[in-house]
């Protein structure tokens, strides 16, 4: 059965945003967390709307226990990083152009290369943000602290 067509990108925030959405696949946390980082004035601002996005959509499914406060900022510095690279190319025009610009990202097990299991699978990590053990995640390019 073939994918059914993406939203574009204003549509997908304003989903998130309102928590209307009827599925969030892991590409489209990914495009909501790079469309936050573009549109936010910092860093600490996208994190808020996307943990407060999420946090909304796991509590009106009764998945309130679901929610992990470190994978949604560790998601969320990968992607800000990878949004404000300082390679000089010029920005993704929109999150599916910076998808196909970053296909790393589309690796759910991208953590791991920052997290042993233990440590990321720890109730600490799901109910606060930890940092990693492995290795640091990258910092943005976008000049504001974290």
């Amino acid at each position: 059965m073939p994918r059914p067509r993406a939203l574009d990108d204003d549509a997908l925030l304003a989903g998130f945003t309102a928590d209307t959405l009827t599925s969030f696949s892991h590409d489209d946390h990914v495009r909501v967390a790079w469309l936050l980082c573009t549109r936010s004035g910092t860093s600490a601002e996208a994190l808020e709307a996307m943990t407060t996005g999420i946090r909304a959509m796991a509590a009106s499914r009764g998945l309130s226990d679901k929610f992990h406060a470190t994978r949604t900022a560790a998601w969320l510095a990968l992607v800000d990083a990878a949004a404000h690279d300082t390679a000089g190319a010029p920005p993704a025009a929109d999150s599916q152009a910076f998808l196909a610009r970053h296909p790393e990202l589309l690796d759910r097990a991208a953590l791991d290369a920052y997290y042993s299991a233990g440590l990321l699978n720890s109730d600490a990590a799901r109910a606060g943000f930890v940092a990693p053990d492995l290795a640091p995640l990258p910092v943005s390019g976008r000049g504001d602290a974290r």
